[in-house]
């Protein structure tokens, strides 16, 4: 007979959803970031001087890396599962917040906004897939929700930043991102790839753990 633990299942998939939905809030801070930063930037004594129209293309950047994002998922979340996409997206996350630390000019701004963008497409595509699939249809709903909650408490508390040092923003949003990574790293594979990928062993341990199958 199978026993299922619901009490013990509901632990592991609240854990494992929200963790993977750091990756969205960490979208919501790229997408916040013009917000509080464009004024400073955009001011006299700023430290890296920039025009109204430099500014426009900051703020937008992400949108084009997301769109890469977007195209490319499909051919990443199939290949090396959504639990490892999800991960992948802390990379590009945290180098975009490292490279805008350290940039002394537009271009490589640029440059960090449009990577950040692609881990926003990454993260917008596989995150509800892996909390649909890890979850039980009761909770799939509210998971759902929590991730476009997370984006605009991402875009929200970046937004509240605005007294904050330049370089102490950086700094905030890369722990959040190695985060990201501290706690969805133990988290497992959906059993649903496992099982696309014939891994019906990889399926068995992961359902024990999502659904406490004895």
């Amino acid at each position: 007979m199978v026993v299922v633990n619901t009490s013990g299942s509901a632990l592991y998939q609240y854990l494992a959803c929200y963790s993977a939905i750091l990756a969205i809030v960490s979208s919501g801070f790229h997408y916040g970031w013009p917000s509080p930063t464009l004024p400073k930037l955009l001011a006299e004594d700023s430290l890296i001087p920039i025009t109204e129209d430099e500014g426009f293309w900051l703020a937008t950047m992400p949108l084009f890396g997301a769109f890469v994002g977007s195209l490319t998922n499909p051919l990443i979340v199939d290949r090396i599962g959504r639990h490892k996409t999800i991960l992948l997206t802390s990379g590009p996350y945290l180098m975009a917040w490292i490279m805008i630390y350290f940039a002394r000019n537009v271009p490589m701004m640029y440059i960090a906004r449009f990577i950040a963008g692609i881990s926003d497409g990454w993260s917008f595509s596989s995150v509800p897939m892996y909390t649909g699939e890890v979850s039980d249809a009761n909770k799939r709903g509210m998971f759902a929700s929590w991730s476009s909650i997370s984006f605009i408490f991402g875009i929200l508390a970046v937004t509240l930043l605005d007294p904050i040092e330049y370089t102490t923003h950086c700094n905030s949003r890369r722990r959040h991102t190695v985060l990201l990574i501290l706690t969805f790293m133990w988290m497992p594979e959906s059993p649903y790839y496992y099982i696309v990928k014939n891994n019906l062993e990889g399926a068995k341990k992961s359902l024990k753990i999502f659904k406490r199958i004895k």
